[in-house]
């Protein structure tokens, strides 16, 4: 991962972490990626950057957001394969 797309990644949760984190609409339409696979990239990201960079707290703050359980919107919709 770039250090440009992990800035980027870093920037869109600072913005969206006062609403608990982006949805997965969002994040499709601004990275083209599931949530797992923003969260995950957000993780690498914030633990490549130094927590002083963004601040502690926000940086405790942000990975918090990619460690708690979550299910995507496509995994909380009803099967219709049988």
């Amino acid at each position: 991962m770039t250090e440009k797309l992990g800035d980027a990644l870093i920037d869109f949760a600072l913005r969206w972490a006062p609403f608990g984190g982006p949805n997965d609409d969002d994040l499709l339409v601004e990275f083209g990626m599931t949530s797992r696979t923003y969260y995950n990239r957000l993780a690498r990201a914030l633990r490549v950057r130094p927590p002083a960079e963004v601040g502690e707290d926000i940086h405790r703050a942000l990975l918090a957001l990619c460690y708690r359980p979550y299910t995507t919107s496509y995994e909380s919709e009803p099967s219709h394969m049988t």
